[in-house]
């Protein structure tokens, strides 16, 4: 190497070393995700409390502007001990919610998936499952048990005239009549299987009501369903709870 060419990079280098290079940007923070604009979207709701495990959150709107909401709820998983049907009012559209009013209690026999009926007088019935006679666990078509025991028993209601605030003390049956899936289950019909998601409907002067009947249990909890309606054509109207009819 030449000595002009070794001085030329003896400057080159010094040039280097004595300018600071540009400093670096520093690195942008990544955008916050832009607001969805649907409030149906899950990110723009409030949560409605629960006890822990939270099923079927069904609302109506009371006769003083309130919302009531009913749900199955309890301290263990879908099915465990302990579940239970309650009620909570918002007076703020869902925004805040007061205290959780027990249809039944958490100590009793499993009561599950509720569903709520205001008649035209503002009166408030729950419908929902429940395990009155206390069975431990059911006989799977395949000869094996399951402990879960909140799809079965008998169907019921309560009601409230305050809004929902409190619940009758009594509940009452609902007798769903007797299906060829029930006689030819593993207790001939002795013991029910059902349950319901299906909200109550009123056509004219007739409420109309939805029971998922289960024929069998077996792998993957029900082996065998089929749907059917029940009516009442004076629940709208009657005060004295004990003289409602129904037809399935």
């Amino acid at each position: 190497m030449s000595l002009r060419n070794t001085n030329f990079a003896v400057v080159a280098l010094l040039a280097i070393c004595c300018f600071p290079l540009p400093a670096a940007e520093p690195a942008k923070s990544a955008s916050p995700a832009p607001a969805v604009p649907d409030p149906r979207h899950i990110s723009n709701g409030w949560d409605i409390p629960s006890e822990g495990y939270a099923d079927q959150p069904y609302i109506v709107k009371t006769d003083d502007g309130a919302w009531l909401c009913v749900m199955t709820t309890g301290a263990g998983a879908e099915g465990a001990g302990g579940q239970h049907v309650v009620s909570m009012r918002s007076t703020d559209q869902g925004r805040t919610w007061e205290q959780i009013v027990p249809i039944e209690p958490g100590d009793g026999p499993e009561a599950s998936y509720a569903v709520l009926l205001k008649v035209p007088g503002g009166r408030i019935y729950a419908f929902y499952n429940h395990n009155t006679d206390r069975v431990p666990e059911v006989k799977r078509e395949d000869k094996g048990v399951y402990k879960r025991v909140d799809s079965l028993g008998h169907y019921v209601f309560k009601y409230s005239d305050d809004h929902g605030r409190t619940w009758s003390a009594q509940r009452y049956e609902v007798p769903i009549r007797e299906f060829e899936c029930d006689r030819n289950n593993v207790y001939g019909g002795k013991l029910r299987f059902f349950w319901n998601v299906g909200r109550p409907l009123i056509l004219g002067d007739t409420a109309i009501m939805v029971i998922h009947k289960v024929g069998a249990m077996g792998d993957g909890f029900f082996s065998q369903s089929e749907g059917a309606f029940f009516t009442s054509k004076n629940i709208l109207t009657e005060r004295d709870p004990a003289k409602i009819t129904f037809e399935t």
